[in-house]
């Protein structure tokens, strides 16, 4: 049997071993591996991962808590996307224990459904959809290299660096009609040739992010202040820190730079 590694998370932070890697099942004390939720998931390469969520005195001494956010930038492609299912299947775990329509406690049905065995009603994990956008407004002079994209930092965001534009899709929207209305929301500004770019699993705690791009129609930079502390027009030669390279964020900003060069 091939190695089976650990996915231990304390909330939004991840752990690793003394090594700086997942730690191996050997490398488990006794005490962790009979945690009652233990989630196991096999890749599509056979290889094996369990997950489990545990505060962080409970862990050896020597290993070392990391946020995920910054873990996600030392992981693998495929860690990261195993992170991200296990993650989301253990928040799942712990806020959909019972019957939404009886009140009844949950049996797990498959590894990812339940069922409530008095009223026979099944349950999935459904990913919370949200939108980001990159917003660009082309130079006057026509000049690459004087074309801005806005670039915004919440109250939330931990770090120091600015993102894009972001937000959940409400009742009865298509995702463009969130695309504009957060825009509008948070920055006072209209937006025109919304287009779609790519999606992403983002485990904070369970969304799907839906990537766009647009262009500024018109209006003036108006911060809602609730939300944002602060953002701004930032042209290629003159980005604020920017977000980690394996979010969405980042890859909507590296396309939109490379087609400057």
């Amino acid at each position: 049997m091939s190695k089976v590694y650990w996915i231990v998370f304390s909330k939004d932070q991840l752990w690793f071993s003394d090594q700086g890697k997942l730690p191996e099942e050997s490398e488990i004390l006794e005490t962790l591996s009979s945690q009652e939720n233990v989630r196991t998931i096999e890749d599509a390469d056979g290889q094996y991962f369990k997950g489990v969520q545990l505060a962080a005195e409970s862990l050896p001494k020597d290993w070392k808590l990391v946020h995920l956010r910054q873990a996600f930038e030392v992981l693998s492609a495929n860690e990261y996307k195993v992170v991200c299912k296990l993650k989301e299947l253990l928040h799942w775990d712990e806020e959909h224990q019972f019957c939404g329509k009886c009140a009844h406690k949950l049996d797990k049905l498959t590894d990812i459904s339940k069922q409530c065995p008095n009223c026979g009603r099944e349950y999935w994990p459904s990913p919370s959809p949200a939108m980001i956008v990159l917003v660009e407004k082309a130079s006057e002079d026509g000049v690459k290299g004087h074309d801005e994209v806005l670039m915004i930092r919440t109250h939330s965001f931990p770090g120091s660096f600015h993102s894009l534009v972001a937000g959940y899709v409400e009742s009865s929207e298509t995702l463009e009609d969130t695309v504009e209305r957060e825009v509008l929301e948070e920055t006072g500004i209209s937006i025109k040739n919304i287009r779609y770019v790519a999606s992403q699993s983002w485990p904070f705690p369970f969304v799907q992010m839906i990537g766009f791009r647009a262009e500024y129609a018109g209006g003036s930079l108006r911060f809602q202040e609730e939300e944002i502390e602060k953002g701004g027009w930032f042209r290629r030669n003159n980005l604020p820190e920017l977000p980690g390279r394996i979010s969405l964020a980042r890859k909507l900003i590296d396309q939109w730079l490379r087609e400057g060069e």
